[in-house]
């Protein structure tokens, strides 16, 4: 039971301590060390742990250890229903396939990502949770603009900042 509390902690308070500096990547490890079990819980904190490690990993340019752990974060998202988990993992992973990705590997896979991002805001909207969704949106309108269709990109960053308005979000309006 302890190996599931401490994972939990970590993937909960994971981006208020990486901000200050600490290795999350670490602790992450040391969790997924200790919890073994296929109960639906421990399985939820194993993909909320690999979508942190997916993210981390990409925005420090290890992209082929963050393609690896989002799409396992997909795969024990899938297999435990954790929709919210799921919406996440995708839209990194679309947003990563399309946009960073392809800067340090292969040509991009435009298909995959629009997938990917599609299914990430059905979920996002489905769920409410609209800053999510508005970041998906935007993740769409960089996608868009990679392909040069500036009329979807225009599409995709009006709702994108028209829901950031509605919940009073100014600091993301200019993005």
């Amino acid at each position: 039971p302890h190996a599931l509390e401490g994972l939990r902690l970590a993937n909960a308070l994971w981006n208020y301590f990486d901000l200050r500096g600490f290795d999350i990547l670490d602790w992450l490890e040391k969790g997924l060390a200790l919890l073994q079990g296929e109960a639906p819980e421990q399985v939820k904190a194993r993909a909320k742990a690999y979508l942190i490690k997916g993210y981390k990993f990409a925005w420090t340019g290890q992209y082929i250890e963050a393609r690896h752990w989002l799409i396992e974060s997909i795969k024990l998202s899938r297999a435990s229903g954790d929709r919210s988990i799921l919406a996440f993992a995708l839209a990194y992973l679309g947003y990563f396939s399309a946009q960073i990705i392809p800067l340090n590997s292969t040509s991009p896979d435009y298909d995959q990502a629009w997938q990917m991002l599609n299914e990430s805001e059905a979920i996002l909207r489905e769920q409410g949770y609209n800053w999510e969704l508005a970041e998906v949106l935007h993740y769409k309108n960089g996608t868009a603009i990679l392909q040069k269709d500036s009329a979807s990109a225009l599409n995709f960053w009006k709702e994108s900042i028209a829901i950031l308005q509605k919940i009073g979000d100014r600091l993301h309006c200019t993005f």
